[in-house]
């Protein structure tokens, strides 16, 4: 976890060499998690492929039959049944399909289907506050990110300032250093 409660962290992360990009959460503190995930697939991904039988309720049909390598990437509901995309044998791009009954599924792995995609993945961010995700994203690898808690970039200090915002960030090193110049000349005047 990171930031305190009251803060409003702002997150700038960068995927391979695009632009920087920034998020920032009215809750604190947070989890940010990076990681890898697959390209329009599902965790039922199964790259020998598999044959599936469902019940389709306003398509006319009793059942239908596909032969596929992904499992099913299911979407908008109609009529209280989610709609899916599906990748047919040896073909390259989704099919959309109309509303499915999930609790018909059945699935047969016996009938294969090797795909012939590669199982692309992206670089990943997920934001969390109380278990709960509240924002991702995704993007080319790799990803770098940093998290400012405070008003000031992480390395500086926040310092009251006469000036509109009413403070300033100081280099936290610098400041540091000139401290120390400062209580060595001291030292060496007084002895």
């Amino acid at each position: 976890m990171v930031c305190s409660p009251g803060d409003k962290p702002i997150i700038t992360y960068r995927f391979g060499n695009g632009n920087e990009r920034r998020y920032q959460s009215d809750f604190a503190p947070i989890d940010v998690i990076i990681g890898n995930q697959p390209i329009d697939t599902t965790s039922n991904f199964n790259r020998e492929g598999y044959k599936i039988t469902f019940y389709s309720p306003n398509n006319f049909r009793t059942y239908a039959v596909f032969i596929k390598d992904y499992y099913l990437n299911f979407f908008s509901l109609t009529n209280g049944y989610p709609e899916m995309n599906f990748l047919e044998c040896n073909k390259s791009s989704f099919t959309p399909f109309g509303s499915v009954d999930i609790s018909t599924i059945v699935i047969n792995y016996a009938e294969k289907c090797p795909t012939q995609h590669v199982d692309t993945q992206k670089a990943s961010i997920e934001i969390f506050y109380n278990n709960l995700r509240i924002f991702q994203d995704q993007g080319n690898a790799p990803i770098a990110f940093n998290v400012q808690c405070g008003k000031c970039p992480p390395g500086t200090c926040e310092c009251v300032s006469p000036i509109y915002p009413g403070y300033c960030c100081l280099d936290c090193s610098a400041t540091a250093a000139s401290i120390r110049a400062i209580t060595n000349e001291l030292r060496a005047k007084n002895g």
